[in-house]
């Protein structure tokens, strides 16, 4: 349970999120996602309340196939985006000041029901993969609060933050302890607060009852609605990628060849970098045979990993990734 009277987010076993309910009339944390899926949106929207959507082809997926709220963020908008998002969404974060001041009258006079919002960048992360880290020096994803300086904010009605990646509610409450002592000045004239992604509330090990009592703290402090994107766990483990050997050789050690690629279809094996979890298999030297998988285009860091197996690797057979 997210906190008991806040919302149900957790169900043993394997913490599967809940939709946000009722808090006797009190602000209550609500649950966005991003999965292009759209035949699962029946099963998903017994969870979640809305989307968030980066593109126009995304917000017209999240509206006309899910339902709910759907919510807009881009680190830049065209007009053209605008036009189009406007009469879609609700919320529309603005990644800077200078997009907000160019399109908060483009939006008012397409649909005046949207909330406009800022993301911050808190200037605080705990992503070691600099890559992935928001926050990392020179970032372009976000205001940090020396921008906020000779800014009035009338007309912003939310902030939004994104620093997590695949993290668990301790960082959370680190990170919410920075965001407070940065912004909550400017808490008394907005509407909500989007915590962002990357909120492991899924994976096993997930400390729900810290999340629930850190969101707990928060909505009793302060009178904003609380919206947060568990994103990547709505489908934490829910599938696999079935590839075959279709050759093996040796060139100093041995290699396979799949018929599947790390750079077109499991592309942050190489920019996190991120190991995949093989069925059957271990790390290096655990096993008796050991050998590099590779993919099938002509890339030639175009490789997922080492692996052992109790089984020497050869064509045609099976590797579920």
């Amino acid at each position: 349970m997210l906190c008991g009277r806040y919302a149900e987010i957790a169900s043993k076993p394997g913490n599967h999120p809940q939709r946000a309910g009722s808090n006797g009339g009190q602000n209550y944390p609500r649950l966005e996602g991003v999965l292009p899926c759209f035949a699962f949106f029946p099963i998903i929207r017994e969870y979640l309340c809305g989307t968030t959507a980066s593109s126009v082809n995304e917000a017209k997926l999240g509206s006309y196939e899910f339902g709910g709220e759907v919510h807009a963020y881009a680190p830049a908008y065209s007009e053209k985006d605008i036009h189009q998002l406007s009469p879609l969404i609700k919320h529309i974060t603005f990644n800077s000041f200078s997009q907000f001041h160019r399109f908060k009258d483009q939006v008012s006079n397409i649909n005046p029901q949207v909330s406009m919002g800022l993301r911050i960048n808190p200037e605080y992360s705990e992503v070691a993969t600099e890559l992935y880290d928001p926050c990392r020096p020179c970032s372009r994803l976000g205001m940090t609060l020396q921008h906020f300086e000779g800014e009035a904010l009338e007309r912003i009605e939310g902030l939004h933050f994104h620093t997590m990646c695949e993290q668990n509610s301790d960082t959370l409450e680190r990170t919410l302890k920075v965001v407070e002592e940065k912004f909550s000045p400017y808490f008394e004239q907005l509407k909500w607060i989007n915590f962002g992604g990357g909120h492991h509330i899924t994976r096993p090990d997930y400390d729900v009852d810290r999340l629930c009592r850190v969101l707990d703290a928060f909505m009793q402090k302060y009178s904003l609605q609380v919206y947060m994107e568990p994103g990547e766990a709505i489908a934490l483990n829910t599938g696999i990628l079935i590839a075959s050997v279709m050759d093996v050789f040796e060139n100093d050690i041995p290699l396979a060849i799949l018929d599947t690629s790390a750079t077109a279809h499991m592309p942050d094996v190489l920019e996190m970098p991120y190991r995949p979890v093989i069925q059957g298999a271990g790390a290096p030297g655990s096993k008796a045979h050991t050998i590099r998988l590779g993919g099938l285009t002509c890339l030639a860091g175009d490789e997922i990993g080492d692996y052992a197996f109790d089984q020497p690797s050869e064509s045609g057979r099976p590797a579920c990734v």
